[in-house]
């Protein structure tokens, strides 16, 4: 969406990249080859309780994805999310909570943590960076530049927490700077290009 050829993109929470000259992003090689179990996991699951309760599922590859945002009655839909997440646990699936939504990964170690971390090591080092989050999976990120900031791979950064009602309060707790929502993150990328 963004278009800039010659940036590194990391997404999917952390299990895809795509990198400058692909075509398509590539599923991190720490996924395995069990990169299918949580599709097949829920593939295996009665779906027709989903529609009836307003739960959406997001197939993103490796990570299957479950909303009940906007679902008729959200505590009902949340029970069966909850109960989804029990057996995908269960099954050796790894559930993640985000704001009305449930992530299941079929490995553990992948993160968006992990991927700042691989992208700053791996990679030249950089003077700067800043990472803007306002969920719970953005904590590892987070976490991951805290440690890296003033090593040979990072100089400074700067953790931008984005406040919503929705988001947890550790998103404030941990930030270095906080906003109100996505345009606030908007104008101080405007201020530091700038």
């Amino acid at each position: 969406m963004v278009g800039v050829p010659s940036l590194v993109y990391v997404g999917n929470q952390g299990f895809e990249i795509l990198t400058p000259g692909d075509d398509e992003p590539h599923v991190d090689p720490a996924a395995g080859p069990g990169a299918d179990r949580a599709r097949t996991f829920l593939a295996g699951l009665k779906t027709s309780k989903f529609a009836e309760l307003g739960v959406r599922r997001e197939d993103k590859g490796p990570i299957q994805v479950l909303h009940w945002r906007g679902a008729p009655d959200e505590a009902k839909a949340k029970e069966l999310v909850e109960e989804i997440a029990t057996m995908a646990s269960q099954a050796g699936l790894i559930p993640l909570w985000g704001r009305k939504v449930l992530d299941l990964r079929p490995v553990a170690g992948i993160d968006k943590g992990s991927a700042v971390h691989r992208l700053l090591v791996d990679r030249a080092p950089l003077d700067a960076a800043i990472f803007a989050g306002d969920d719970r999976t953005d904590l590892d990120a987070f976490r991951a530049i805290d440690r890296l900031a003033g090593s040979s791979h990072l100089g400074a950064a700067v953790r931008l927490g984005v406040s919503t009602p929705e988001s947890p309060p550790e998103i404030e707790a941990e930030a270095d700077m906080v906003v109100s929502g996505t345009p606030e993150v908007l104008e101080v990328l405007k201020a530091l290009g700038a």
